[in-house]
């Protein structure tokens, strides 16, 4: 197919409506349709702009997500530099927004309307940068050494892919459990010594430590992490077993 044609355009078109859409489904295992909002626009002179992927505005929390969808045609480390750079500049942009008090739009989704949109109100804000590929190498520490412009950043932006997102969001079902993963997630994605990334590792560490992520603050000189061994637990015994028992728990309530 000719990358200048009509139907090639159509074509990445389609490809980075199904990374959001994907995203969206799998958020929506946690959080209510009431508080997702898919593709915001807001009014910018005579036309409309999008202001993000998607919005989470759930009470005192804000989320702002962008999906990339972008395929690896090329040298990976450029690759990576050139797709978070882009999905963290859509943030910012999307950031300083809404945090501007002047800033005005309404939300809209199929169960609310006209929802005024009032910084005053919110308390924390998180960002994540889906991408549709697994790359592990995509992750903050090793982004840093592509991007360094990364740290400067207003704001931390959590990097995950969509199979990783999936798997998650089946176990963190409710908002309190997701939110809690990425306070706790930020502590260790974002310290030197983590490198070698893996989302099941990480997260099955977390799991088996009560959900909490202390080893930075019990053992503060720790130069090099590497998890192993934990993603079994995921999927087997007592762990699991709990698990289990959660998810058909979680099935009666939501906050």
């Amino acid at each position: 197919m000719d990358i200048n044609s009509k139907e090639f355009g159509n074509s990445k078109n389609e490809k980075g409506k199904s990374a959001e859409n994907k995203s969206k489904e799998y958020i929506e295992q946690s959080f209510l349709k009431d508080f997702i909002f898919f593709n915001p626009k807001f009014k910018s002179g005579s036309s409309e702009k999008e202001l993000a992927d998607l919005i989470i505005f759930y009470f005192d929390t804000l989320i702002i997500i962008q999906c990339k969808s972008k395929e690896y045609n090329e040298n990976i480390e450029r690759y990576i530099r050139k797709t978070v750079k882009e999905a963290c500049e859509q943030i910012t942009s999307s950031f300083n927004r809404l945090t501007d008090p002047l800033f005005s739009i309404e939300f809209d989704n199929t169960r609310r309307s006209n929802v005024r949109w009032d910084c005053s109100k919110i308390k924390k804000i998180y960002s994540l940068v889906i991408l549709e590929q697994d790359y592990s190498i995509a992750n903050y520490n090793l982004t840093v050494s592509l991007y360094p412009e990364i740290k400067s950043l207003k704001f931390t932006p959590q990097i995950f892919d969509l199979s990783d997102l999936k798997k998650l969001m089946q176990v963190l079902n409710t908002p309190s459990d997701f939110l809690k993963y990425l306070d706790e997630r930020e502590k260790i994605v974002t310290n030197p010594a983590y490198q070698m990334h893996n989302e099941k590792e990480l997260f099955g560490f977390y799991l088996s430590n009560n959900r909490k992520i202390t080893l930075f603050e019990e053992y503060p000189e720790t130069s090099l992490v590497l998890f192993d061994g934990f993603s079994e637990s995921i999927d087997n015994g007592e762990l699991s077993e709990k698990l289990n028992i959660k998810i058909n728990l979680d099935k009666d309530s939501y906050f």
